[in-house]
């Protein structure tokens, strides 16, 4: 269910694209503009040259023929935009399904009456629709798009039914809340790798929508896995977006003494004095029963171990001959359902002390509170001095802010005169 949060969210993110393309004049072209983006990855130019919106649109307000890298796709677009977040609570109208069916229907039976009943933009991508049907292995998908909760179930699959006659074609439904999620998404890259185990030390089981690997790895391995691809003296941030603090450096003690083991004559006992580090993925994949198998993981990120990885990277920019030794156990947890990623990442984090404002960092909601902060010129820090390298004051401590929001809350509560069973001065 789609929040305040998420309308501000999408609110800002509307006004701040406002002049990206020559069509993107308003907050409802805007949000137009960011669907084709955000969904298709267009330029501003192919994002106005796709527009059809507009009288006699028959039900389309925008086409997108998609025949990059080899492909023969064709984007149907139906956009709803409401200005007020009571309005937002609807379900995405239904009224004009037999308009695009009957569209649909149009082109599939290359009926050259349209050219009356379209618009001269339409028209165009019409007959390059013709064109496109004609080259090999065409498809269509039609999207639903909204600032509101997605059409109703029984809607969706009415025009479902309708268009599975004719196959090729699939439907995406996106709402108020699956879009702000979709910013939150874009701005995590994937980052897909591989790691070998270590002979046959793994161990394999499967629970439900959970797949999980236990192995040992060289830590070379872990190191080769966040070293950044355009600098490999520097450690890829990107490969910590899920865990749940910023690398504390070896000012911290913990880190201090994980540099020490795996720089020590005995470095052979790393495996057995440190916690390892884990890792969610969206897919894992080997041969099974091979000796040292190369593990290929699909959208990977460290969300425990942060801080044996960095400092294993730094002791290995010391040392590498001495570091070759150090061995490291490693469990891969392969979901998509992003709870589960989360309550791994919270699970697992106990080597460092660690408190409730961090273990919460990477709730959506914090994530989108970061997402509107950053659409208003603002960094809203989910993790302590995540954004460090930024000025002070164009920074937002998420613990700062809730102190304040509440400290607010309260104070507004005692000069109503409302009990809060806190006391609080009223100045």
């Amino acid at each position: 269910m789609a929040t305040l949060l998420d309308w501000n969210a999408l609110l800002h993110k509307c006004k701040s694209y406002i002049g990206e393309s020559d069509y993107a004049t308003t907050e409802k072209r805007a949000f137009s503009h960011i669907v084709l983006e955000y969904l298709l990855a267009l330029s501003p130019e192919e994002i106005t040259d796709s527009i059809t919106d507009g009288g006699n649109d028959r039900g389309v307000d925008a086409v997108f023929v998609d025949d990059r890298d080899d492909s023969n796709v064709i984007h149907l677009f139906q956009f709803k935009h409401t200005p007020t977040f009571s309005k937002a609570k609807n379900n995405f109208p239904s009224n004009e399904i037999d308009k695009i069916l009957s569209f649909c229907a149009d082109v599939l039976n290359e009926n050259q009456n349209m050219k009356d009943s379209c618009n001269a933009v339409l028209w165009k991508k019409v007959q390059d629709i013709w064109t496109a049907l004609e080259r090999e292995n065409p498809s269509f998908c039609i999207y639903f798009c909204g600032n509101m909760q997605s059409m109703v179930t029984t809607h969706q699959e009415r025009i479902k039914d309708a268009l599975d006659e004719y196959g090729s074609f699939s439907i995406q439904h996106h709402s108020l809340d699956s879009i702000v999620q979709m910013f939150i998404d874009k701005k995590r890259p994937k980052i897909d790798a591989t790691l070998r185990a270590i002979d046959k030390n793994y161990f394999e089981r499967t629970d439900g929508n959970i797949r999980g690997l236990i192995g040992t790895f060289e830590a070379t391995e872990i190191i080769k896995l966040i070293e950044d691809p355009d600098d490999p003296s520097k450690v890829r941030r990107d490969a910590f977006n899920d865990n749940v603090r910023i690398y504390l450096t070896q000012k911290n003690n913990v880190n201090k003494k994980i540099f020490a083991t795996a720089l020590s004559e005995k470095n052979s006992e790393f495996w057995y004095l440190n916690n390892g580090i884990t890792l969610t993925c969206d897919s894992f994949s080997y041969l099974p029963g091979k000796r040292s198998p190369n593990i290929s993981l699909t959208n990977v990120q460290i969300v425990n171990g942060g801080q044996t990885s960095n400092a294993l990277f730094e002791a290995n920019r010391k040392d590498p001959d001495r570091v070759q030794d150090v061995l490291v156990l490693g469990r891969i947890y392969e979901t998509r359902t992003r709870d589960i990623t989360s309550e791994i990442a919270e699970a697992t984090n106990s080597q460092t002390p660690i408190n409730t404002r961090d273990l919460h960092s990477n709730d959506d909601v914090q994530k989108k509170l970061e997402e509107s902060f950053m659409d208003q010129g603002l960094f809203y820090e989910r993790k302590s001095r995540q954004y460090a390298q930024h000025p002070k004051k164009k920074r937002v401590d998420a613990l700062t802010a809730g102190q304040a929001l509440l400290a607010y809350a309260l104070s507004r509560r005692a000069k109503l005169g409302v009990s809060c069973g806190v006391q609080v001065p009223v100045g």
